[in-house]
């Protein structure tokens, strides 16, 4: 599967699994994060919802 930014388009990570072949999943990258939600790190729980890998 492929992990790409939904703001800016880049392709921030690509894994191996059971996705189908050329799957797409849609999160934030680090840049974008930083730039519209700067007061939300990953480890915060509101990054859950931003797809950045935090504690729901």
């Amino acid at each position: 599967m492929i992990h790409r930014c939904a703001w800016c388009g880049k392709e921030t990570t690509a894994e191996d699994g059971v996705a189908p072949v050329g799957a797409v999943s849609d999160g934030i990258c680090e840049d974008c994060r930083e730039r519209f939600f700067p007061g939300v790190s990953a480890g915060d729980p509101r990054a859950a919802r931003l797809n950045l890998g935090g504690e729901a």
